[in-house]
């Protein structure tokens, strides 16, 4: 908070807060607060303190409704820190980096890999803590503690950085880590886009037919294996919205008959929730009772 009211006086434009009950730990700072503290400053927002305390009693009680405690990933999630003041590794990389460790049953070595995150950002040229070098910088103190061995494993994304795939760092990065991650090679010196083909016009022939637009095109220069499966499922939805209802299957009209009267009573509030469940045929019981519906309207 003490962050937030510097950069007011330092006339930042916007700050990003959160309302209490989600704030705190790796979020932001509390609205509320920041605006108590603002008033009658010259950053005053003027913004209603009942109306904010009436939002934030609204996501309390959304708060108390789905959280579960038993999902949190660290305690640390939820409460101030003070050890970011030496990390300075901001929220979403942290909850990434607590992630990682309980994905290999590490979470115990977590202080561990916030003493060596600092250690690898000076080694590395103090890459910005923003989206993706904060990542390789996380990733990399992850392996090196877990590891046994300081940069015994490296990361293509790292050796990448270091060749100056991503910008010139704005720190020289330490030579004794240059040679053990790449070796002998020189880091580039031009702009790292001047080494990419043109790809607009090497797209596959099998993608192409899938590709309705220019957006489409950009989409799968970028990623083209998540693309190609989007573009797919795009294309099955389109051909099963074209199909005739006369065309359908007795299964299709039973389970669109099924959920059309699930959604009925769901709206007439005498149920909260309907949650399908296979029955011993294999069938939601919305299609069976959608079969049953039917057969009962035929035979009448």
């Amino acid at each position: 908070m003490m962050t937030y009211l510097r950069a007011c006086q330092a006339d930042v434009d916007i700050i990003d807060t959160a309302f209490s009950p989600l704030a705190w730990g790796t979020s932001q700072p509390p609205v509320e607060s920041i605006v108590a503290a603002l008033r009658g400053t010259p950053y005053d927002p003027g913004f209603d303190m009942k109306l904010l305390v009436e939002i934030a009693d609204y996501f309390r009680e959304l708060r108390e409704k789905y959280y579960d405690p038993l999902r949190l990933i660290s305690p640390l999630a939820e409460r101030v820190d003070p050890s970011i003041l030496v990390h300075q590794i901001p929220g979403g990389m942290f909850s990434n980096l607590i992630a990682q460790l309980k994905e290999q049953n590490a979470l115990h070595r977590l202080r561990e890999v916030l003493e060596e995150v600092p250690k690898v950002r000076e080694e590395l040229g103090y890459p910005p803590l923003v989206t993706p070098t904060s990542q390789l910088v996380g990733i990399q103190a992850v392996f090196n503690v877990l590891s046994g061995e300081r940069y015994k494993i490296v990361p293509k994304e790292v050796k990448d950085y270091v060749k100056g795939f991503y910008g010139k760092p704005p720190a020289p990065i330490k030579e004794e880590i240059r040679k053990k991650i790449i070796g002998d090679e020189q880091p580039i010196t031009c702009r790292p886009a001047d080494l990419l083909e043109p790809a607009l016009n090497k797209i596959p022939e099998e993608a192409k037919r899938y590709i309705k637009s220019e957006e489409d095109m950009l989409t799968y220069a970028l990623f083209p294996a998540p693309a190609l499966e989007f573009f797919k499922k795009r294309l099955r939805k389109h051909e099963e919205k074209a199909v005739p209802p006369e065309e359908r299957t007795e299964l299709e009209q039973a389970a669109a008959v099924s959920a059309a009267i699930a959604l009925y009573v769901t709206s007439l509030g005498q149920v909260k929730a309907v949650i399908p469940k296979r029955g011993r045929s294999g069938l939601s019981p919305w299609v069976l009772a959608g079969r049953r519906s039917l057969m009962e309207r035929r035979s009448s």
